[in-house]
């Protein structure tokens, strides 16, 4: 979640890449053409935002929002 939600110019200081909404709602956390056997091994999910550039908490909130809300319906959803 601390990569940047587009890729225009008032986004933060870039890390990675771009990771838009759409990106996070497309996530499947079970890979496609993983086994049911690996697949079982599967137990959830989790969304990382490292801070180590972010100035303040509305920056924190502004990269985590409302991505995070997105990944955590896809993750209930998917397992």
């Amino acid at each position: 979640l601390d990569h940047r939600q587009d890729g225009g110019p008032d986004e933060p200081m870039p890390i990675g890449y771009v990771r838009s909404l759409e990106d996070v709602y497309r996530f499947e956390p079970v890979p496609p053409g993983l086994s049911e056997e690996a697949a079982r091994h599967i137990l959830g999910t989790q969304a990382n935002v490292w801070t180590e550039v972010m100035q303040n908490r509305a920056r924190v909130d502004y990269q985590v929002f409302p991505r995070l809300a997105a990944f955590a319906e896809v993750a209930w959803s998917a397992l």
